[in-house]
């Protein structure tokens, strides 16, 4: 009996964990960027925003061919939709294949009591473009880049 009592504890610890693990994964998803131009508001922001070609230039030089970025956002954050399309558009123009960028969508928290988006990766504000070179984080531009977006990726190289 005693035996019993102890494994509905340890039962309902696993259960609560695998419903926490849960809850992780579906807080986030990994989305195609062109999703994100479903929404007019992210389009006319992509469209709008201009990549300095002198800058362009540099970060090109600077790219390299270990470069990786992730990029979390969230579809409903204005912070996400003020600057991820602008990024996006930078991207494009760097034209580097070997350049790979993977974009995560996250829900908003469920309490403003919770202090990360996606706690593995300390993602706290959105959005949050991580760098990595050769697999180690190189740098972090988070919600608003200082200076202007290219600016601030061409101090993270």
């Amino acid at each position: 009996m005693p035996q019993s009592g102890v494994r509905r504890p340890m039962v309902l610890l696993v259960a609560l964990g695998l419903l926490f693990l849960a809850a992780e994964v579906a807080a986030i998803e990994m989305v195609d960027k062109e999703l994100l131009f479903e929404n007019e508001e992210w389009k006319a922001a992509y469209d709008a925003f201009t990549v300095d070609p002198g800058a362009l230039e540099i970060l090109q030089k600077k790219a390299g061919d270990t470069l990786r970025i992730d990029v979390y956002l969230g579809t409903w954050c204005s912070d996400s939709q003020e600057h991820v399309p602008g990024f996006i558009k930078i991207i494009e123009a760097l034209d580097n294949p070997t350049v790979e960028v993977t974009y995560y969508n996250i829900e908003r928290k469920e309490s403003p009591d919770v202090k990360f988006y996606y706690e593995e990766f300390q993602i706290e504000r959105l959005p949050t473009f991580v760098f990595y070179r050769d697999g180690e984080e190189i740098g972090r531009i988070v919600e608003h880049p200082r200076g202007t977006l290219l600016e601030h990726i061409l101090k993270i190289m």
